[in-house]
């Protein structure tokens, strides 16, 4: 027997019964980000590998799929969609602002796999162009909530908060540098962590201030004087002031905390900064994002202040199977269609299944031309309501047998008057 090719490492094949959960995840998320005022977006999924050059950093750089193509241009499967949708805005600058865009994508990212990371994804989007006040960022956390609590995991997920330009002020002109050794924090450990703040050329008691200072967290009221005396300008504390009074105002004051560690590892991050996890803390983040003011006009814009979130689907699922989420059950037809016989029989049993699809039915055409009885048991198992039945005395009469598998009713109607019968049958 020949050996089968195997699908690659960090990719999934994606069978009915997952499918169907994550297209009801996919229309979850379309309906909360409408519910907020955001309108869908679609950006390429191969792109210029110089647009991720410019503004996503080392680290994503490291991660993508990158080749050559036939005309001899750099190019990469989409890490992320930031840049793409940035890049969109910049070139339309008739568009009314605030611009409010959400989207669902496919991303790829050449990383090791394993629990909740994978090397092909889906990304929820959510973005919001035009608006420098915290609201809007209260907005997009908002939405993000929402959309957490939809699918069932209200008491399951906390947000961290930071503010980048608090940071850069407490951290001082090192800031830069110091970033992605927090951001990696939380995966290296603080051992790990000391040794990158050393081999950064910091001293030891600038290593233990650099660990005092990202181990700040709580509720905004309870820290805010820490921040402040940390050295957080005064001008930034107003505008978490401003967040927090949004965030509590919505009812999300229970789970959106602040998190000096929570810096974020992509380099265009301005301001507010924030990501979702998991309250166990067995995960990597279930979502992530915040402000990136520059972007819009380093691609070519005007200056757009921007801030928004992706929500990838991995470390979700893992989330959903471990809460007991993920099941759905199958959908069932409401009818089968059947027939007996010839190219006559087999016309009339098609033209039958469309007239009840054309009404809005689902209808099951039987395509393996099994005996009757068979199909008849099977659909009852399954909770298949009707059976449609076409043989040659139907047929001849350009009639079908509609029949109640329940009560076991069996009529006879003409195609015309499939669809009214079939609906009098199920009950309206």
């Amino acid at each position: 027997m020949r050996r089968g090719i195997e699908r690659l490492r960090g990719f999934r094949e994606i069978y009915p019964e997952d499918q169907r959960v994550r297209r009801r995840l996919f229309q979850a998320f379309v309906e909360v980000a409408q519910s907020f005022g955001f309108e869908e977006v679609e950006a390429p999924s191969v792109e210029p590998l110089e647009l991720f050059r410019l503004k996503s950093g080392e680290e994503i750089l490291a991660q993508t799929w990158s080749f050559r193509d036939k005309g001899g241009r750099e190019v990469t499967l989409v890490p992320e969609l930031t840049p793409s949708i940035a890049r969109m805005v910049a070139r339309r600058r008739d568009l009314p602002r605030p611009l409010k865009w959400f989207s669902i994508a496919k991303m790829w990212r050449y990383e090791e796999p394993q629990a909740g990371r994978l090397r092909e994804f889906w990304q929820f989007n959510a973005d919001i162009f035009g608006s420098p006040y915290p609201e809007a960022d209260a907005e997009v956390i908002a939405l993000s909530c929402a959309y957490l609590d939809r699918v069932g995991l209200r008491s399951q997920y906390e947000v961290r908060v930071s503010d980048r330009y608090s940071m850069e002020a407490i951290l001082g002109p090192r800031a830069g540098e110091i970033f992605p050794i927090i951001d990696r924090m939380p995966k290296v450990g603080e051992g790990e962590t000391r040794a990158a703040l050393s081999a950064l050329g910091l001293s030891d008691s600038e290593a233990e201030r650099v660990l005092e200072i990202a181990s700040v967290r709580g509720r905004w009221e309870e820290v805010r004087s820490t921040v402040k005396r940390l050295g957080a300008p005064d001008y930034r504390l107003r505008v978490l002031d401003e967040l927090f009074l949004v965030l509590d105002s919505y009812g999300l004051g229970d789970r959106v905390i602040v998190d000096l560690s929570t810096v974020r590892g992509l380099a265009y991050y301005t301001g507010i900064v924030y990501e979702g996890r998991d309250r166990a803390g067995r995960h990597r983040a279930i979502f992530g994002g915040g402000r990136y003011d520059g972007v819009v006009s380093l691609l070519g814009g005007r200056e757009t202040p921007a801030t928004g979130m992706g929500m990838g689907d991995a470390v979700l699922e893992l989330m959903l199977r471990e809460a007991g989420l993920w099941g759905l059950e199958a959908p069932r037809a409401d009818a089968v269609v059947m027939w007996i016989g010839g190219d006559r029989e087999l016309s009339l049993a098609a033209r039958a299944a469309a007239a009840l699809r054309e009404a809005g039915l689902r209808v099951d055409l039987e395509v393996m031309r099994r005996r009757p009885s068979r199909v008849l048991s099977r659909a009852s198992r399954e909770g298949v309501r009707l059976a449609v039945i076409v043989g040659e005395e139907e047929a001849s009469a350009g009639e079908v047998s509609l029949k109640d598998l329940e009560s076991g009713r069996q009529v006879r109607v003409p195609v015309g008057e499939l669809p009214s019968a079939a609906r009098a049958l199920l009950g309206g």
